[in-house]
């Protein structure tokens, strides 16, 4: 079950709170009525103070991609499962995608909005500042035209398709998964898709804005895990050289003239410094493919700084 089923699950069992937030121009976003389904009228909104009793358990990654507020409608249909839409307002249309792309996304596009996934119970997509969530709470085929065109209704009523982060011009093309593409701000949310290290070494903060991709390993060895690619800008030079002299000290220790290093586990890293972006490549299958993937980023960042 994905997080966002979960969450939504959840929610039923929970009374409608009360948010300072002005629901108005959300709300005008979302339907009330679609393929038969009405809203039940017990809509709620939540803001950064009230959004735990919402998705008590994944609040944190929304707050941390600087998530405004979140309109959630309840659709029934008698003899048919609930529907619930959650719509978004993170600010930004890179927080947007930041938010879409918490989850993998391996699934099936659903045609909505700037990037979208669908399955038999779940819509979600993201377009200009928006993130949507929509769930059925059962598979029934009603239920999945309901879903569908709930999420074109409240895609084409959102105005802006906005952009993705520019720091996706940085990645290499080659073996990249773009169905684990996660793009966010803080460490503790590094934390949760990748362990660099316990403290917050690499100094993020909400003025920084990374993005961690992964890489399939080309080797006949299937058990090769994927290498990884972590982007980070910082608002000034000075913080990225810090970062950097941290994680050579404090992760990275022994590394080369050119910034690589083997790694007790066999696996390569590298990293290096370009303006204000840190680049680095960890577990990575071996030293010219570390500092390979560097040199890429490098040139890249130079042409998008």
């Amino acid at each position: 079950m994905n997080t966002l089923i979960a969450c939504a699950l959840l929610a039923t069992a929970m009374l409608a709170l009360t948010s300072p937030i002005t629901a108005a121009p959300l709300a005008t976003l979302i339907p009330t009525e679609v393929a038969g389904w009405k809203g039940d009228g017990m809509d709620s909104t939540y803001g950064p103070d009230t959004l735990y009793n919402y998705i008590n358990g994944g609040a944190e990654v929304y707050i941390a991609l600087n998530f405004k507020a979140v309109f959630a409608r309840r659709f029934e249909k008698a003899g048919e499962p609930e529907l619930i839409c959650d719509l978004f307002d993170m600010g930004s249309a890179y927080d947007a995608f930041g938010a879409y792309h918490h989850d993998m996304r391996e699934g099936p596009s659903g045609n909505v909005g700037r990037e979208s996934e669908i399955s038999n119970t779940s819509l979600a997509f993201w377009k200009g500042p928006y993130f949507v969530s929509i769930v059925a709470f059962d598979d029934t085929p009603a239920a999945q035209v309901a879903m569908k065109s709930l999420g074109i209704a409240v895609a084409n009523a959102l105005p802006d398709d906005g952009e993705p982060p520019p720091l996706l011009k940085v990645l290499p093309e080659d073996d990249l998964q773009r169905s684990r593409l996660h793009y966010f701000h803080d460490h503790l949310t590094l934390h949760s898709h990748y362990l660099l290290a316990r403290d917050n070494v690499l100094g993020l903060s909400p003025e920084t804005n990374c993005l961690l991709a992964r890489y399939t390993r080309t080797s006949s060895n299937q058990d090769d895990l994927d290498w990884v690619l972590l982007i980070v800008d910082y608002p000034a030079d000075d913080l990225a050289e810090e970062a950097s002299a941290a994680l050579f000290r404090k992760v990275l220790p022994g590394a080369d003239a050119a910034g690589s290093v083997r790694r007790s586990d066999g696996s390569f890293a590298a990293a290096r410094t370009i303006g204000k972006t840190l680049l680095i490549a960890l577990d990575a299958p071996s030293r010219q493919q570390a500092l390979s993937a560097i040199a890429d980023s490098a040139v890249r960042v130079v042409g998008w700084q």
